[in-house]
């Protein structure tokens, strides 16, 4: 439990989500303390319980003999999530000490057992505490589910602690005596209710709520009755946040369950035997928000946090924010719906709001302002202009007028470029360095952070390996790319590492293209020296050849050999490569051997 009343309604107290703890005085509707524990961080509080604790004077004086020897003072005890108790003093205004058990469990709920001694839930434990002498008294196990409410049975040595059943012990044995289920959740708090109106008589009904069940459940606990089930149901319109009790001397019982929806539910209930039917609230109380706006103004609902029933008819409820707090005692009526119309806590009243008392002078356009640093001469040479000058919309207007509307130009795609390299997107990159307009490049290389160029040479290694038109794009990519950062590329030790593979790839290309062209050279070259032998050897199988002996034929002769030399030594510096001379020289022993046998053809004509 993070908010309680104590038992006479003076204070309310209530530990925020950040671990700070706010006491309030409900008679001055005011904040009265706050506290922020100095271990709120390392271990925040968790649940509060109000108890009265009792001072003893024994070193009395003679003049005070009439005086009473007891007097009582209200005090909170905090639960922590280290499992330490912390003991709040309201009239000292802080930690009146500290009790440490030496357990690290965090502390889940808590209940008084007639001032002195305090139960507690730690994880699966049930701890008994002692205040007085800040003591542990006993710890022991209670079942293995974790422990969400507990609480004390007045005039008796039970305890009943809850989880999603709930258990009744005995404290003199620590042995469970009876198991109660009816919950599909975990319980959040347990009461018990007083017996025939008298508080300080043993307890026979307890009754008991859960987040996710909008129902409470009454369970009667006497060792008289056998049945685990429940005695009364409650229905509601949500889950309950907290619940007040009252007894009166008739025997029935009044309930007040302020809901998650900011309303509040009352009861009243006379438990004697088993309801077969629900029981459904007596009265519905709600307050909303309404500052004398429009009638189709909205209306807001103001959330009733919790509430207490005293004596007289009277109920004090707490309404608003965890902010701020209002505190209002009023008297339900027998309506079934209850509605209380208030101001909204967050607003000011015109005698709240502070006026400000400094009047700032008017100033005009032609003030000068003087300064130890200016001049009056040198500021009064500038004239002010007291024309006015032109709208803000004017000057949009003139804007647009200028130019014709047209679609936004760029002559770079860095920004792209950029995007696609962090990140890692395959298409924006492809897209990009497949473009070939070298301007577009050249500018876009410029605008590149030196920080990427690195991973935008690894790109390009990618793209030269791919087809003709990524090659040659790459290409283009590389040389802009070697003309603009050349310097850069020079100055980094890991150059060979970057450039060796996009080096070997080109190269290896180059050869295989240059292997390709010695090939069909080759090819030429032999289909043009074949031809000539076929004839010669066509001409051998003639039967009779006729040489003229003239000089006209010896000179002829002679030509052919020096146009045959002529044409080998042409093919030679033709071919450049080891290839092309090995063809050279076939040519040279190919022209050899035909004068040869033209010379043995010319001898044998001569000797026919």
């Amino acid at each position: 439990m993070t908010s309680q009343f104590d038992s006479e309604g003076r204070y309310f107290a209530k530990i925020n989500e950040d671990g700070i703890l706010k006491i309030w005085d409900t008679a001055s509707n005011s904040l009265e303390q706050e506290y922020v524990p100095d271990i709120h961080l390392a271990s925040p509080c968790t649940c509060l319980q109000f108890v009265e604790c009792f001072q003893n004077f024994k070193n009395e004086s003679p003049k005070h003999k009439r005086r009473k020897t007891t007097d009582s003072s209200t005090e909170i005890v905090i639960g922590t999530t280290s499992g330490k108790l912390l003991i709040y003093s309201i009239s000292k205004g802080g930690i009146k000490c500290t009790i440490d058990g030496s357990i690290s469990l965090p502390v889940s709920c808590l209940s008084p057992n007639y001032r002195e001694i305090v139960y507690s839930g730690l994880d699966q434990n049930v701890v008994a505490w002692n205040i007085q002498n800040r003591t542990v008294l006993s710890e022991w196990k209670a079942g293995s589910d974790i422990i969400t409410a507990i609480v004390a049975v007045p005039k008796s040595n039970r305890l009943l602690t809850a989880s999603k059943s709930i258990k009744l012990w005995n404290l003199e044995n620590h042995t469970l005596l009876k198991t109660f289920l009816g919950h599909s959740s975990n319980v959040n708090f347990l009461h018990s209710i007083p017996n025939n109106g008298f508080i300080n008589t043993e307890s026979k009904y307890v009754i008991s709520g859960s987040k996710s069940d909008r129902l409470l459940n009454c369970w009667n606990i006497s060792d008289e009755v056998e049945g685990v089930h429940t005695t009364a149901t409650l229905l509601l319109d949500d889950y309950v946040t907290s619940i007040s009790l009252s007894a009166n001397e008739d025997g029935s019982t009044k309930l007040s369950a302020a809901l998650a929806n900011g309303r509040l539910h009352l009861f009243q209930v006379t438990l004697n035997g088993e309801c077969t039917k629900p029981l459904k609230p007596k009265s519905t109380i709600m307050v909303v928000a309404d500052n004398n706006q429009k009638k189709d103004a909205p209306i807001y609902d103001i959330t009733i946090v919790s509430s207490h029933l005293q004596k007289e008819n009277s109920l004090l409820i707490a309404h608003g924010s965890s902010v701020i707090l209002k505190f209002e005692r009023i008297e339900p009526n027998n309506k079934k719906t209850m509605c209380l119309i208030r101001e909204h806590p967050h607003t000011q009243k015109q005698n709240d709001i502070q006026t400000d008392k400094v009047i700032n002078p008017l100033v005009g356009n032609n003030a000068t302002y003087l300064t130890p640093f200016t001049n009056i001469a040198s500021v009064t040479k500038r004239k002010l202009s007291t024309t006015p000058g032109l709208s803000f919309l004017k000057r949009l207007e003139n804007l647009s007028n200028q130019k014709e509307e047209s679609a936004p130009r760029s002559n770079n795609m860095a920004h792209l470029l950029l995007q696609g390299l962090r990140s890692k997107d395959k298409n924006i990159i492809r897209t990009v360095l497949l473009s070939t307009n070298k301007p577009v490049v050249r500018n876009t290389i410029r605008r590149l952070p030196i920080n990427v160029i690195c991973e935008l040479i690894k790109q390009l290694e990618i793209l030269i390996q791919g087809t003709d038109n990524q090659t040659r794009a790459a290409t283009v990519w590389l040389e802009i790319l070697l003309d603009e950062h050349s310097t850069l590329l020079n100055s980094n030790s890991d150059l060979p590492v970057i450039m060796g593979p996009i080096r070997s790839y080109i190269k290896s290309r180059l050869l295989s293209r240059n292997y390709n062209i010695k090939k069909r050279l080759g090819l030429v070259f032999s289909q043009q020296l074949t031809t000539p032998s076929n004839k010669e050897e066509e001409s051998e199988d003639e039967a009779l050849i006729f040489n003229d002996r003239d000089s006209d034929s010896s000179s002829d002769d002679q030509e052919e050999m020096e146009e045959d030399d002529e044409d080998s030594q042409d093919i030679g510096e033709e071919e450049e490569d080891e290839d092309s001379q090995d063809i050279g020289e076939e040519e040279d022993e190919d022209s050899q051997d035909i004068n040869e046998e033209e010379c043995d053809s010319d001898m044998s004509t001569e000797s026919v």
